[in-house]
């Protein structure tokens, strides 16, 4: 175990609330320990990348364990991996690579974020490309289109006068 009395505990817990000043630093903020009973913000996937789906599951000590077994009944310890519970990365995959990349988020809506790693990882992802940009490169084109159409009728009705008056 981590903490192997409380008095380690309690001095580890002085120790991390003393780094207030530098805990905007995003990776103090997953090192200090949540409060006893306080649940992850992340989940075990519900299946795994081969379709089984999850057995055992726990989240202690930093660590979100998500068994797939085979079959009802079998081993929790043979097809299994783990996460880390502050950022939901994944640290072991005992699964034959089949554990998804990433744990389940299941609480930044329903609480306010606290790191910036998760403020910055719940921010919208921008499309490839907007639609009003497509729409704007649309009109590009086919004002492209109408201006090469435009100058071939030109070179026609310019021929054309040529033979006319040839």
């Amino acid at each position: 175990m981590l903490f192997s009395t409380p008095l380690a505990l309690l001095t580890t817990a002085l120790w991390l609330s003393s780094l207030t000043p530098i805990a905007n630093a995003g990776w103090i903020n997953d090192l200090r320990p949540r409060a006893s009973g306080a649940s992850s913000c992340f989940t075990c996937p519900p299946q795994d990348a081969a379709g089984f789906p999850v057995g055992t599951q726990s989240d202690s000590g930093g660590v979100i364990f998500c068994s797939y077994p085979a079959f009802p009944g079998e081993n929790p310890n043979d097809f299994f991996c783990r996460y880390n519970d502050s950022t939901g990365a994944l640290t072991q995959d005992n699964d034959a690579g089949f554990c998804p990349a990433t744990a389940i988020q299941n609480c930044g809506a329903k609480r306010g974020l606290t790191t910036k790693r998760e403020q910055v990882a719940a921010q919208p992802q921008p499309a490839a490309i907007p639609n009003s940009i497509r729409s704007i490169k649309s009109l590009r084109k086919n004002r492209d289109k109408l201006a090469i159409r435009k100058a071939h009728e030109d070179e026609i009705l310019a021929q054309a006068a040529e033979e006319e008056t040839a």
